[in-house]
């Protein structure tokens, strides 16, 4: 990434490359992103085709589906197709797990790295946790405030 800068130089790196080894054995590797992120002003039938034929891919051939899903659910992952769900149906199952308390469960970190607990977090205006940290020192626009714009 250019003007990216992490607290400890080689840090985020390491940690962002450990966080996405699945995605080397992904079904969609080398598939169009077009087929798992839509473009922009694209209408409901034409959605629904590619919505399809990227949930196929996922559902039918992909070693790593589990992986794919969990890191959607935690990111949260907003848009596009993934682990065969879609962005309506990612956030139901996020919505549910919330409700019976399995996100909370796991041990959740930052981007980089800082650990998630209640004395450094705290919740954004859209009901996400933000690490107090990387909210402090960090911009809006990159997640971080000690990243160069």
């Amino acid at each position: 990434m250019t003007g990216y800068r992490a607290h400890e130089p080689g840090t985020a790196n390491l940690a962002a490359r450990s966080r996405w080894d699945w995605a080397q054995h992904a079904a969609c590797q080398g598939e169009s992103l077009e087929l798992f992120f839509g473009p922009d002003g694209e209408r409901l039938p034409q959605r629904e085709v590619r919505e399809e034929k990227a949930k196929a891919i996922c559902q039918q051939q992909c070693p790593v589906r589990t992986e794919c899903l969990e890191y959607a659910i935690a990111k949260p992952e907003k848009y596009g197709t993934w682990a065969g769900l879609n962005e309506d149906e990612r956030a139901s199952l996020r919505r549910s797990r919330m409700r019976r308390g399995e996100l909370a469960s796991r041990p959740q970190t930052c981007a980089y790295g800082h650990p998630r607990t209640e004395a450094n977090t705290r919740t954004d205006k859209h009901g996400y946790r933000r690490c107090l940290p990387c909210y402090q020192q960090g911009s809006r626009r990159t997640g971080h405030r000690g990243a160069a714009a």
